[in-house]
């Protein structure tokens, strides 16, 4: 049952779902108690953080291009 129990949350997390999530499915009483089981497979936030701040500054990049009137020559 156990490992049965493990596969299913491996595949909530490889499919993203949130401790939140994966701890009401499981039926645990908070998410640490799901932290504490299967924190291993989540994914390093590291990564992620700095890929959500990358997009958000390359959004912000392009729409300061887009408001930045061109000069002609003259």
């Amino acid at each position: 049952m156990y490992a049965l129990r493990h596969a299913y949350a491996s595949l909530l997390i490889a499919a993203g779902e949130s401790v939140k999530v994966v701890s009401e499915r499981l039926g645990h009483t908070n998410a640490a108690m799901t932290l504490n089981v299967y924190s291993h497979l989540f994914p390093e936030s590291e990564e992620r953080t700095r890929a959500a701040v990358d997009r958000a500054f390359g959004a912000l990049t392009e729409e300061c291009a887009l408001d930045v009137p061109s000069q002609s020559q003259g």
